[in-house]
């Protein structure tokens, strides 16, 4: 059994021995920013048969990843190692970080053959040449000096100090302003503030430097960041008022010349998939766009969702490691097997909205092969089913495969809402992805709690009706609307009486809103 124990300051001496030794330049294999990331990813490390193992759990998961084990010993016993540890909790081996050179000597092993490797675009590590940002010469990095000379034009009077351990208060004042200014607000900014709190109270025992860039006596941007390696310096955070024209370039270019002329690269970590980062970092046109490897076991189910996806959606690794790791779980997931074959899956999402607790439900996918059999029903009746039993009020979809026409005609969807799909996740992420034409498909689960919530916003209704869902014949039965109240009498149906189906309720009782959805994990 691995003795695994939270990340430790007294961990750092004998961690960086291993570290020395490894010499990696991926900026996940700094001891700061594993003891900084603490808090969000409950990082843990041991020691074991000569290797250093590290463990942690993406934020807000119960998903356990370990990063490559360093050192010199027997890889496929480590490895057997860490699939037993995850084995216990019942995960898969998820690795993520690897080197190339790992990867290819894991290849050659026959614990190799049950690993499914891939490559994530999103946390490639821009590497860059410390005398390009220290001198910004060339003709690519014009741009980038005209930025410079116009700082220095407009404040004349700028000034700056290294960055110490008691500027916590100045810098997080000006992290709270820079987050203010972002519009696409999500977790990673949180988590990221608490990763800044906790490196200003370490400080010193981490042995991070940084620099504050002054306009008038008021800091405009900071940065910090620790050694890599003997070769490299890892910047972890910079920050910068952009009131004040080309601070960003300005706090770049002097942290670079404020460190050892020792240092031959610069690595300013990934881009996490965010386009505008990414257009930032690449135009300091970085020597090496450091891709490194990730992999998961091959039995695993999100192996054969994975594989599923990309024959029915094309999508890229890097859209399905966004989606997949925080959000596909064995909670969401509705798969269909057929001889040890994943032949359909589904996935079944909790959100809130102004109506309640919703379900959203994401990703139909059938085996090319195999459609047309009715699998893909199936799938949509279990999710249905998943969302209910959880008491989600309604079922939300956005029918992609305008062809596929069960949805109305089967299962009792309907159009309902004004507005367009809009979905509020931890870390950005777009369930739907067209901001016009992302329409969706409602369908009630509880017709006792969808007509109770109209007449709360509608009081004077009176109404008398018999509805009939024959998918959940517990909300069959007939209604009476009077004085803000619903009553329901299970029965057959009246005879006389006016009838309603699951779309007709959107259609004569429709709700406002509904359609600003926001996660919660179950």
């Amino acid at each position: 059994m691995l003795a695994f124990h939270p990340i430790a300051l007294s961990d750092k001496c004998w961690i960086e021995k291993y570290f020395s030794r490894f010499d990696s330049p991926v900026c996940n294999y700094t001891f700061a920013n594993l003891f900084l990331w603490k808090p969000i990813y409950r990082t843990e490390c041991c020691e074991n048969s000569g290797f250093l193992l590290i463990r942690f759990y993406y934020a807000d998961s119960d998903k356990r990843i370990y990063l490559e084990p360093i050192g010199e010993g027997n890889a496929s016993e480590i490895l057997a190692l860490l699939q037993d540890d995850a084995r216990q909790i019942g995960q898969p081996l998820r690795m993520e970080s690897l080197s190339i050179e790992f990867v290819e000597k894991v290849k050659k092993l026959p614990v190799g053959n049950n690993l499914f490797f891939f490559k994530n675009r999103d946390v490639a590590n821009y590497v860059y040449e410390a005398e390009s940002l220290r001198t910004l010469a060339g003709k690519n990095l014009q741009a980038k000096r005209n930025h410079i000379r116009k700082f220095e034009q407009l404040y004349p009077d700028y000034t700056t100090r290294p960055l110490s351990a008691d500027d916590a208060r100045l810098a997080l004042a000006l992290f709270d302003q820079w987050e203010v200014r972002k519009l696409d607000h999500n977790q990673q900014q949180q988590m990221e503030r608490v990763m800044i709190e906790s490196a200003f109270a370490h400080y010193n025992a981490l042995d991070l430097e940084g620099l504050l860039l002054l306009v008038g006596g008021v800091v405009v941007a900071f940065t910090f960041g620790s050694p890599l390696n003997k070769d490299t310096f890892c910047v972890h955070v910079e920050k910068a008022n952009s009131d004040f024209e080309g601070a960003f370039a300005m706090i770049n270019k002097l942290m670079v010349q404020s460190l050892k002329s020792s240092y031959k690269y610069i690595n300013r970590e990934e881009d996490m998939g965010n386009e505008n980062l990414r257009k930032a970092k690449l135009s300091y046109h970085p020597a090496i766009l450091l891709n490194n490897f990730h992999a998961i076991a091959k039995d695993s189910e999100e192996v054969a969702v994975w594989k599923l996806w990309q024959t029915c959606f094309g999508d890229s690794d890097e859209f399905l490691a966004a989606y997949m790791f925080p959000y596909s779980n064995a909670e969401s997931r509705v798969l269909l097997y057929e001889n040890g074959e994943l032949v359909a899956m589904f996935h079944a999402h909790s959100f809130l909205s102004d109506w309640g607790k919703v379900g959203y439900l994401y990703g139909l996918g059938t085996e090319p092969k195999l459609r047309g059999k009715g699998l893909g029903c199936r799938v949509i009746e279990d999710s249905l089913r998943r969302l209910k039993n959880r008491g989600d009020m309604v079922a939300w979809i956005i029918q992609e495969n305008k062809d596929f026409n069960c949805w109305e005609h089967r299962f009792g969807f309907a159009p309902a809402g004004n507005t367009v799909l809009h979905f509020e996740t931890p870390d950005g992420f777009d369930f739907g992805g067209d901001p016009e034409n992302d329409w969706g498909l409602c369908r009630v689960l509880f017709a006792h709690k969808y007509l109770q919530k109209y007449v709360d916003l509608h009081p004077e209704t009176q109404a008398k009706f018999y509805f009939c869902d024959d998918f959940f014949s517990e909300n069959s039965g007939h209604y009476v609307l009077q004085n803000g109240q619903v009553s329901f009498i299970p029965c057959d149906d009246f005879e006389n009486a006016e009838k309603l189906l699951p779309a007709d309720l959107l259609v004569k009782y429709p709700l406002e809103g509904g359609t600003e959805l926001k996660y919660i994990r179950v």
